[in-house]
C-alpha cells in the first residue's frame, strides 16, 4: 500500500493496439496535454516516453502487425520490432528472448 501503482497516477496516454473508434479522442488527448503545458508554461509532468510491447505468441505479434493498418489512418507512428530489439528494449528475468515487439515512439504518460 502507498507503493509503485497505488500511490500514482495511472497516467497512460497511448493509442497503441486501441479501437480504431478510440483513437480520435486519444490523439485530441495526448494533442491537448502538449497545448495545456505550453499556455500555462508550468511542467505538467507529461512525457511522450514511447510505449513498447513485447510477446512470445506469434498470434500476438501477427494481430499487432495487423494493427499497424489502423494505426495509418490514425496517424499513429508504429513500428515492430524484431526479437532482438524487442529482448533488447524489454529486459525479462533470467534472459528470457521475445518473439518480437510492437513500439509506439510517441505515447506517453502523465505524473502530474
Amino acid at each position: 500500500m502507498g507503493c509503485e501503482q497505488s500511490s500514482r497516477n495511472w497516467g497512460w496516454c497511448r493509442r497503441q493496439n486501441r479501437d480504431a473508434r478510440e483513437l480520435p479522442l486519444a490523439n485530441l488527448a495526448l494533442r491537448l496535454w502538449q497545448e495545456l503545458t505550453d499556455e500555462i508554461g508550468h511542467d505538467l509532468g507529461f512525457r511522450r516516453c514511447g510505449l513498447i510491447y513485447a510477446t512470445n505468441d506469434a498470434k500476438q505479434l501477427a494481430e499487432w502487425d495487423k494493427w499497424r493498418e489502423v494505426a495509418r489512418r490514425f496517424d499513429v507512428n508504429t513500428r515492430m520490432f524484431t526479437a532482438e530489439k524487442a529482448t533488447a528494449a524489454v529486459p525479462a528475468a533470467g534472459g528470457r528472448k521475445w518473439l518480437g515487439g510492437v513500439h509506439v515512439a510517441d505515447d506517453g504518460k502523465a505524473e502530474p
